[in-house]
C-alpha cells in the first residue's frame, strides 16, 4: 500500500549518473573551465550588455504614500545631512482628506510639503 503512494520515476539513478558524468567529462575536458561547481556566478543578460541602468541620483524625488510624518522627516533630515540641494520628498499622497499642506523641518527652516487626495 506504501508503494502506491511512494511512485518513483524509473532509472532515477541512472539519469543522476550521467548528468554528473556528463559534468566531470566537460570539466575535465577543457582546463578553462575551472572547477565551478557549487559556485554561483552572475550572468548578464542581453539587453544588459549594452547600457546599464542608474536607478537613482542625487536628483531623485519621491512620493509618500499615507501620512508618514515620522518617515517624512527622517528622510529630509537624512537628505541635509547629505547635503541634497533639494528635499527627496516631492509630496505626499492621503486620499481620505482634501489636499493641504504640512509643516516639516529643512535643517533649521520650515518648508511645507504638500498633500494630495
Amino acid at each position: 500500500d506504501d508503494e502506491a503512494h511512494h511512485v518513483r520515476p524509473k532509472n532515477v539513478k541512472g539519469v543522476a549518473a550521467a548528468i554528473a558524468a556528463g559534468a566531470e567529462k566537460e570539466s575535465d575536458d577543457d582546463p578553462s573551465v575551472g572547477d565551478h561547481r557549487g559556485t554561483l556566478l552572475p550572468q548578464k543578460g542581453d539587453h544588459e550588455a549594452d547600457h546599464s541602468v542608474e536607478n537613482f541620483t542625487a536628483m531623485t524625488r519621491c512620493v509618500v504614500y499615507g501620512l508618514q510624518h515620522r518617515a517624512v522627516q527622517g528622510m529630509l533630515d537624512f537628505d541635509k545631512m547629505c547635503k541634497r540641494a533639494e528635499p527627496s520628498v516631492a509630496c505626499m499622497i492621503f486620499p481620505f482628506s482634501a489636499s493641504h499642506f504640512i509643516k516639516f523641518y529643512w535643517g533649521t527652516e520650515e518648508i511645507l510639503i504638500p498633500v494630495y487626495q
